[in-house]
């Protein structure tokens, strides 16, 4: 048997052994896990404070920014209804003037009623109930028709504009008030208290306790004679004080 023969049958008696792959690595691995250390229970109760307080934050910031939140609906909603109460006020206001000039149109129309009955009684032969009187419009009771008719569309007006929440603001013998009034004027009579209001020359409004237009007012104030006498007055009695 040749040398060569003598190899081939050692090979197929003892085949060669070869290393599985990955099983020196495997075990590297397991020994790696088996010597990492696990962590402590102070490192565990640490952890779980960092993430306790993290959490706190977290909740804190979230309640802040709703507490914004609501703050800006709130503002916005303030603002809105604010504005919706000026545009309203401005709405009412310009129904004021033509229930002015309706009022101005009843005095007119009450002062020709009577300057009519006053001429007619000079100058007229009327019957005992004044059928055939006639007034200013030349017509037997013309004025007191459409006076009435004024007067009830005014009525009208007025009760749905205080319905809305708009009131007329007092003025005559009132005390005069800057923030209700506004004077004009100031005229010396003897028969009203000085900063009494004597006149009326436009009519002012308020919205509950909020004045959205002045009255214009005339204002009283003492004479200038009547001061002097009082002066006077009082220089005579301090001279008889003297004089005793």
């Amino acid at each position: 048997m040749t040398e060569s023969e003598k190899t081939v049958k050692d090979a197929s008696i003892h085949p060669p052994v070869h290393p599985q792959k990955g099983k020196g690595k495997d075990t590297d691995d397991g020994a790696e896990a088996h010597t990492k250390k696990k962590p402590s229970a102070k490192e565990l109760e640490k952890r779980v404070l960092e993430l306790e307080s993290e959490l706190a934050s977290t909740k804190d910031t979230l309640l802040r920014t709703q507490a914004d939140y609501q703050n800006l609906l709130s503002r916005s909603r303030r603002e809105v209804e604010k504005e919706k109460a000026a545009i309203k006020e401005k709405i009412l206001l310009r129904f004021t003037e033509p229930l002015e000039n309706l009022e101005r149109a009843l005095a007119e129309l009450d002062a020709a009623k009577g300057e009519g009955a006053e001429s007619c009684a000079g100058t007229c032969a009327c019957g005992a109930n004044g059928a055939d009187s006639k007034d200013g419009f030349g017509g037997s009771g013309k004025t007191e028709s459409l006076a009435s008719g004024v007067r009830l569309v005014a009525s009208s007006l007025e009760s749905i504009l205080r319905s809305e929440g708009l009131e007329p603001i007092s003025t005559i013998g009132e005390k005069f008030d800057h923030n209700r009034h506004h004077a004009i004027m100031r005229t010396e009579t003897p028969d009203h208290e000085e900063d009494t209001v004597v006149a009326e020359i436009k009519k002012g409004y308020r919205v509950g306790d909020k004045v959205v237009q002045p009255a214009l007012v005339v204002v009283a104030v003492k004479p200038k004679a009547e001061d002097a006498r009082a002066e006077s007055g009082t220089g005579g009695a301090d001279e008889c004080e003297s004089d005793e």
